[in-house]
């Protein structure tokens, strides 16, 4: 999945508007057709239909999705070491 000005163009060749790069989901929730289906939003109030997509396509932005929070994760931690080992040089006498 590539992203440029905020369109991603999937594996596949379909691309897609996300207003600021913003891909997201919202916990599962009932429908009146099925019992449960998966809300993915773009930027920070459009809405995305996961029906327009195969299971492939929604596969590979499930799995940027996952991609993302993992490097945001990845830089909360940096952070936090980063700051208690600061915090530990400075405490020494």
């Amino acid at each position: 999945m590539k992203y440029n000005d905020s369109w991603y163009t999937l594996s596949t060749g379909r691309k897609f508007y996300a207003n600021c790069g913003i891909i997201g989901m919202s916990r599962f929730k009932k429908d009146e057709f099925r019992k449960f289906t998966l809300s993915l939003s773009e930027g920070y109030d459009g809405g995305i239909s996961a029906d327009d997509f195969s299971t492939r396509e929604q596969m590979e932005i499930a799995n940027y999705i996952i991609w993302q929070w993992n490097l945001y994760r990845l830089f909360v931690v940096w952070f936090a070491i980063k700051k208690l080992f600061k915090s530990f040089l400075t405490s020494q006498p």
